[in-house]
């Protein structure tokens, strides 16, 4: 079953066999327990993002939201066990985005690699301070490149960034995908954009059971990037 989505507080899941996309609240059904899944929380984050990744025992957060909810969402965090992060991914510098990873960071979560589309060096007040406590806690920081696959447990999680200038427009995407069920986070790339990335990337490389529109839905998803998600 294909859905869109644009919820900020639920629970995604996909399960690997038969292969489908499920949008559920609350507990696992029970029919899933035991199989392959691969869960996607849409931590409650107000007008931020948040998402907290899971699979196979590894677990990924994919920004933090914005100082308001940054107890709450290392509250949810901890609750879950979570201790250590395989990644932790920054799709860009915007304090809505950045700032709840800088306070896990300083509560003492760390991870495999901080990963983000942007160097380290970066005369940027919150990507020094994410800098500054990743070195504190022995995280080694990776900058991005378009195209990068990394593993979830047994998902797939490929980050694509591009462009020269600008945060949002730079903003990493990151795509999931467990046996043949998928989900596409659009982080908060501009119109231009979407475009770009509708006629850069090869027919199905953006496709997606369930999308995360771009930029918590301000700006407009464009006919061109939605008909080659196809959610």
């Amino acid at each position: 079953m294909k859905k869109g989505l644009c919820l900020m507080a639920c629970l995604l899941a996909l399960v690997q066999l038969p292969a489908c996309a499920e949008v559920f609240t609350g507990e696992m059904p029970e029919a899933w327990r035991g199989k392959t899944t691969l869960k996607v929380t849409f931590l409650e984050a107000g007008r931020s993002d948040a998402f907290l990744v899971e699979c196979g025992g590894e677990a990924v957060m994919i920004d933090g939201g914005d100082s308001s909810c940054s107890q709450s969402i290392a509250w949810d965090v901890k609750s879950r066990g979570i201790e250590r992060f395989r990644y932790i991914i920054s799709t860009h510098p915007h304090n809505d985005h950045i700032d709840g990873l800088n306070y896990l960071l300083k509560k003492g979560w760390t991870a495999k690699a901080f990963l983000s589309p942007f160097e380290s060096s970066r005369d940027d007040s919150y990507i020094q301070r994410a800098a500054k406590l990743c070195r504190k806690n022995g995280i080694p920081w990776y900058q991005i490149t378009d195209g990068t696959r990394l593993s979830v447990g047994d998902a797939e999680m490929t980050l694509m960034t591009r462009g020269t200038r600008g945060y949002n427009p730079r903003s990493c995407v990151v795509r999931l995908q467990l046996g043949t069920a998928s989900v596409l986070l659009a982080a908060d790339i501009t119109g231009d954009m979407q475009k770009e990335y509708a006629a850069s990337y090869p027919e199905g490389q953006l496709q997606a059971d369930i999308l995360k529109v771009p930029h918590h839905g301000i700006t407009p998803v464009e006919g061109s990037f939605l008909a080659a998600v196809s959610p």
